[in-house]
């Protein structure tokens, strides 16, 4: 086994620890696997240069790469919210290491495909327990989650929605990710199914069944729409590049469509909603919402955006009345225009329309070899890579860790597998040398790793500074609700040192000093209360409830006229909840009769 192929697993094996804590896990943490694996990646080039073996970069990838991080980096520094941006610049970043790996590697056929039996491998294993929970109608979750009383009450009521529709979601926190996941993997899971023989194709095909049957159960139209559109749209691919077997295949897309419209009509009726319009909850609506007000805000912020992930900070901004809050655009591709502008959007677009049209042209030629398993891995892969990109048009999966790190891995592995060489011995040798034309420039390997190596401690520094951030926040935290106020002061304080642009741990620290005030009647705790909120709105000017935080503290320190101000600056970011409406009504009362006494 190669060094090669070692990393190759390690990276299969972080992939697969990301299905089972998808949202358990801050995407920081996970994000940890994907370094570690890069820094040995780093090694071994380093390793290669000792033994004067050089290698080449070639000036296309080297390009993308440069623009990406342009991009991302320029819109994280010029978003709205600095620290929604970056940490979605370290997810990005991520990612694009993960593509430079798989880009870089040698492997064997065989083990690509024993890669894919490892997914499938887990992925029947998250199927089973996704039966599980919708044959023990969800272990008495409903019941658990009406006792959880800090979980915000629209989470709540749409989890305990989604229970009662019986929709499962595994491991994953909705069913619309655990549907977006079995179609990335049901391409693989089909053509493994054609290539086994004998007792392995009824297990193959049990394992496929059992996929369709989750895959229904999820109730996800998204996800039976994109992987039955992924599917037919390779087979028409076929059917245009041969000249025979066309009625055949012609047969096969129409099949799909009959399935799929029988499919859809039967979810409509269990559901309910699909084809009423009139209900803000009807996925069609949603998604409708979503897009209008992405369009909104990529008219207010053409140029630069709004900054990485910060649609969920300026998406109250739009919202209009019957609609459902939402953090995502519903849709890959405008959110991601929406976060980095115009601009940027456009060269992004035009590099993938790039990237697309050189896969489709290796494509038609992978169809025609001899190899019929290289033919197989070809379409395997392309049927993957287009449910993916077709999925990010009704969700979000990129900005999801746990399915933008295996689209991403999809994706890389399909681009290598269709510009791969072929030899006898090695089995697939994916060519990283640049070929010797006069118009591209070539860049010396020893050049190239400094940079990588740069890059890394740049990105993975950052990571860390993050992360021991996240640490002490979360155990300041749970000390405060605990009523640890010293304790928790003391973890807030290292959060904030360590990171400084987070209006969350401000936020936080801010509400440690108030409840301090009440116990001791310190003004300096109130007046440095006051100054920490203040301080959280000045990183975070978009968001209602640190609003509504310094409106709380003002009434604390008798400003009660600063303290209205601020209540009408959060409702006009985002429309008052009943309860908040009620807290408003007190303190009018408060400043018009001096004898009112608030609850």
């Amino acid at each position: 086994m190669t060094k090669a192929n070692v990393l190759y697993l390690l990276i299969i094996l972080v992939i697969v620890i990301n299905f089972f804590f998808p949202s358990e896990i801050n995407p920081l943490i996970q994000l940890g696997g994907i370094y570690a694996i890069f820094l040995v990646y780093i090694s071994l080039k380093i390793e290669v240069l000792y033994l004067n073996k050089k290698l080449s970069v070639e000036i296309q990838n080297a390009i993308f790469i440069f623009l990406a991080i342009l991009i991302f980096l320029i819109t994280a520094v010029h978003g709205v919210y600095l620290s929604n941006s970056r940490d979605y610049f370290y997810i990005f970043m991520g990612y694009l290491f993960l593509a430079s790996f798989i880009g870089s590697v040698m492997l064997k056929e065989e083990w690509i495909w024993r890669s894919f039996k490892i997914l499938v491998f887990t992925s029947s294993i998250i199927c089973m327990y996704a039966l599980a929970q919708y044959l023990t109608n969800f272990f008495g979750l409903a019941d658990k989650i009406a006792e959880i009383k800090n979980l915000d009450p629209f989470i709540r009521d749409s989890l305990i929605q989604r229970l009662a529709d019986k929709r499962v979601f595994a491991f994953f926190s909705l069913p619309t990710t655990l549907a977006a996941f079995l179609a990335l993997i049901m391409p693989i899971v089909g053509v493994l199914f054609i290539r086994s023989k004998g007792i392995k194709k009824i297990i193959m095909a049990i394992i496929l069944g059992l996929h369709l049957v989750i895959l229904f159960l999820t109730q996800s139209y998204g996800g039976i729409l994109t992987l039955f559109a992924a599917v037919g749209a390779v087979c028409l691919l076929i059917l245009f590049n041969r000249s025979k077997n066309r009625l055949k295949t012609i047969g096969y897309v129409f099949f799909l469509i009959i399935i799929v419209a029988g499919g859809i009509y039967l979810l409509g009726e269990i559901r309910g909603k699909l084809f009423d319009f009139s209900d803000p909850k009807n996925p069609v609506v949603l998604r409708l919402t979503n897009w209008k007000a992405a369009t909104n805000i990529i008219k207010d912020y053409p140029m630069a955006g709004v900054g990485l992930a910060n649609y969920k900070t300026v998406y109250p901004q739009y919202y209009q009345p019957g609609w459902q809050p939402s953090e995502f655009a519903h849709n890959t591709y405008l959110q991601i225009v929406s976060d980095v502008g115009i601009p940027a959007g456009i060269i992004l677009f035009l590099l993938f329309i790039y990237w697309l049209w050189m896969i489709l042209k290796k494509f038609f030629s992978a169809c025609e070899a001899a190899d019929k398993n290289r033919r197989q891995l070809c379409t395997a892969l392309l049927m993957s890579s287009f449910a993916f990109l077709c999925n990010n048009l009704f969700e979000i999966n990129t900005y999801y860790f746990s399915l933008g790190i295996m689209g991403i891995f999809i994706l890389a592995l399909t681009t290598k597998v269709l510009n791969q060489a072929k030899d006898s011995q090695e089995g697939i040798i994916y060519n990283i040398q640049l070929k010797n034309h006069e118009s591209q420039v070539k860049f010396r390997e020893k050049e190239a790793t400094i940079v990588l190596i740069v890059l890394w401690f740049i990105v993975t520094g950052l990571l860390i500074q993050r992360f021991i951030g996240l640490v002490f926040y979360k155990s300041a935290s749970d000390y405060f609700k605990s009523g640890h106020y010293t304790v928790a002061e003391d973890d807030i304080r290292i959060s904030k040192f360590v990171d400084p642009i987070d209006s969350e741990y401000f936020y936080l620290d801010s509400r440690i000093k108030t409840e301090n005030f009440k116990i001791t009647k310190d003004k300096k705790e109130i007046e440095r209360a006051i100054e920490l909120a203040e301080h959280s709105i000045s990183l975070n000017p978009q968001m209602p409830y640190l609003h509504r935080n310094l409106a709380y503290i003002y009434i604390r320190a008798g400003r009660n006229w600063d303290a209205l101000r601020e209540y009408y600056k959060a409702d006009s970011l985002f429309p008052m909840t009943e309860e908040h409406k009620s807290n408003l009504e007190d303190l009018k009362k408060a400043l018009t009769d001096p004898n009112y006494e608030k609850k």
